[in-house]
């Protein structure tokens, strides 16, 4: 994927995926975790790819409704395919960065609001400053939530974004 412009971005360009329902919910490689929103995509490997799709990327995280957690980052395969399963469908209500600010650091985090009362939640790792939290592709482009607190995207190659691939 060749970035044709890199620009620093506004949370306001979240919106694109506010109010949809993720189609798909699954678990990449390690602990990433990723979501598809909009028009389905057919990869020539046979997957299928949203319009939209949200990686949660170099982050802890956790999925959890108002009662207890349904799986975390490091949790067995199993206890996220389920946690997965059960966000699927629900419409995304908002979303929340935060800025933790401590005697000897500062931590930047994101809160997934969906509906039902369950929440994706993911931090920056301990000590990581030059890592995505999370990365938001789309047709256009790619816009990422970076373990530095700021927001930055990219416009690309839009025959050949990372997340299509040969779509």
């Amino acid at each position: 994927m060749k970035a044709v412009k890199s620009a620093s971005a506004s949370p306001i360009d979240l919106q694109i995926i506010v109010g949809k329902r993720p189609w798909r919910v699954w678990k990449g490689v390690g602990s990433f975790l990723l979501f598809e929103f909009g028009r389905v995509y057919r990869c020539e490997d046979g997957n299928c790819r949203g319009a939209y799709t949200l990686w949660i990327y170099m982050a802890d995280w956790r999925i959890q409704d108002s009662r207890r957690m349904l799986a975390h980052s490091e949790s067995p395969d199993r206890s996220i395919h389920r946690a997965a399963e059960v966000i699927t469908n629900k419409r995304l209500e908002g979303v929340v960065l935060s800025t933790v600010v401590l005697k000897r650091n500062v931590r930047y985090g994101v809160i997934f609001h969906f509906e039902g009362g369950y929440d994706l939640r993911a931090t920056m790792y301990d000590g990581n400053i030059d890592d995505e939290i999370f990365m938001l592709y789309s047709p256009q482009g790619y816009l990422s939530y970076n373990s530095d607190g700021t927001i930055s995207s990219s416009v690309v190659d839009t025959r050949r974004t990372k997340h299509l691939g040969l779509c």
